[in-house]
């Protein structure tokens, strides 16, 4: 559910940089273009030295980029988290007695004796690496620089020749020089912190896992330390003087019903989010966030439904359900005077007990029928928006058409994101495939009516309710 509140396009600055330190070669490969000359849609994959990611796609070749540059940030930023991972700790580090001449590791209960001789030796402890302050060798010296590298902190002493002699005795304690070059373990990107520095949610949740992030934030789940309930946990950039950020959250909380995502609650707090102008984790910029807490969907999103259930062989009552419970949503929806602004199958979620619920409400807004109101131009996904969305005077109607799209989509699985994208555009023209019109008559003659050009012409959710539970009506001829 993807481009960062900093921007897209800052993805493609943080690849520069990624692969100037790299040495790696970086470019963007076009991949498709498809759609009429008005609305073209470009596909676009980074490739760094010949390595193809995954393509993003977009309205024009800058925002392609854009969007292919975040999703190969997002994977290499998983790969650098499992390289870190893999990184030996101290615990592991051990060698048995009687080592070659160079520097070697043995292990003991607190300390471990890197000794290249008994004059010149280096004292790995838990809290970082020590060594004598006097002629140290050039190997001993890039041993001490290899672990400062692997551990995150160094710390010089002095010590006696006697204590540093007796490897088996004490942990060396005389005429202590302290040196903090880098944080200590304790401070280190320890597992828990992987995705939040924030510290309520850090004490409140256990088992924080990222599930998805784009342009309305990032989603994680999340098990409450108390109660061990699962829980979605929204985090989301609060930009001073920009109230709307906090709409979702007042919506959310007015609303209940069985077919809506149930909130639970919310806090503001500081966290850490990907600075702008480095690739670095350990350079991110604090910023406000809001988190919303709600329901978390174990069974995912009907995009991912419709994928996996497609061809079982009750897939066409399933479907008639579920496009029931969506209605039902939608109708809810409108009668508290709303407009969600953005249903598509991927903002749609289904709970443990098999239950539409919609969510997603980051562009909500007031559904008043008032034409004197102006309401934000293009806010929402563009192959699902109304034709009247691209101005400022709408009303609920526009969640209506999606509706159409949905439908569709969810009798008629598509197995890549380009076919999706090219029948759909079809589609909202009234050009259905034959087979579709011969399998689904009744199916094309609603999708018809919800798809209409003209909004007054479309059935609102009570209609389309009717319609579904007789079943009655005649289909028009294609």
């Amino acid at each position: 559910m993807a481009d960062n509140h900093a921007g897209p396009r800052v993805y493609m600055a943080k690849l520069n940089e990624y692969c100037q330190k790299k040495r790696a070669r970086l470019d963007y490969k076009e991949v498709d273009v498809s759609g009429p000359a008005h609305d073209r849609v470009f596909t676009i994959a980074v490739l760094i030295d010949a390595r193809k990611y995954s393509p993003g796609t977009g309205k024009s070749k800058k925002e392609a980029r854009a969007h292919a540059a975040l999703l190969a940030w997002e994977i290499i930023q998983k790969e650098l988290q499992a390289e870190r991972s893999a990184t030996p700790t101290s615990d592991s580090l051990n060698n048995s007695q009687g080592s070659s001449p160079e520097a070697s590791v043995k292990s003991v209960p607190e300390t471990v004796d890197l000794a290249v001789n008994k004059s010149d030796s280096i004292i790995f402890q838990t809290s970082g690496v020590y060594t004598n302050d006097t002629d140290l060798e050039s190997d001993c010296k890039s041993a001490a620089d290899k672990l400062a590298n692997q551990f995150g902190a160094i710390q010089l002493i002095e010590a006696s020749p006697s204590s540093l002699a007796n490897p088996k005795g004490p942990a060396v304690k005389s005429k202590r020089k302290e040196t903090q070059l880098a944080p200590k373990f304790s401070t280190l990107n320890p597992k828990e912190r992987e995705f939040t520095i924030n510290q309520k949610f850090l004490e409140d949740f256990e088992d924080i896992q990222r599930i998805s992030s784009g342009g309305y934030g990032t989603v994680f789940k999340a098990k409450q330390a108390i109660d061990n309930r699962l829980c979605a946990v929204k985090r989301v950039k609060l930009i001073a003087g920009e109230e709307e950020t906090k709409i979702e959250v007042q919506v959310l909380a007015k609303l209940d019903h069985e077919n809506i995502v149930r909130y639970f609650n919310c806090w503001i707090g500081k966290d850490h989010l990907p600075s702008e102008d480095s690739i670095s984790d350990n350079r991110l910029m604090e910023a406000d966030c809001l988190f919303i807490m709600m329901e978390y969907c174990e069974k995912g999103t009907l995009e991912n439904w419709i994928r996996t259930e497609s061809e079982k062989e009750s897939y066409k009552e399933d479907v008639k359900i579920k496009f029931q419970q969506i209605v039902k949503g939608v109708k809810y929806i409108h009668s508290k005077d709303l407009i969600h602004r953005d249903l598509k199958p991927i903002n749609i979620f289904i709970s443990r007990d098999n239950k539409i619920k919609i969510g997603d409400f980051g562009l909500v807004t007031s559904g008043v029928d008032d034409l004197s109101v102006q309401r934000t131009q293009n806010r929402g996904t563009v192959s699902y928006m109304a034709p009247e969305q691209v101005g400022s005077h709408y009303g609920m109607e526009v969640d209506i058409f999606p509706l159409g799209l949905i439908l569709f989509e969810m009798l008629c699985a598509f197995e890549t994101c380009h076919e999706r994208l090219k029948v759909l555009k079809n589609i909202r023209q009234g050009k259905f495939p034959e087979t579709f019109v011969k399998k689904f008559p009744e199916e094309k003659f609603l999708i018809k009516k919800l798809l209409s050009n003209v909004p007054s012409q479309r059935p609102s959710a009570t209609d389309i309710l009717f319609l579904l539970k007789n079943s009655k009506y005649t289909p028009h001829t294609c």
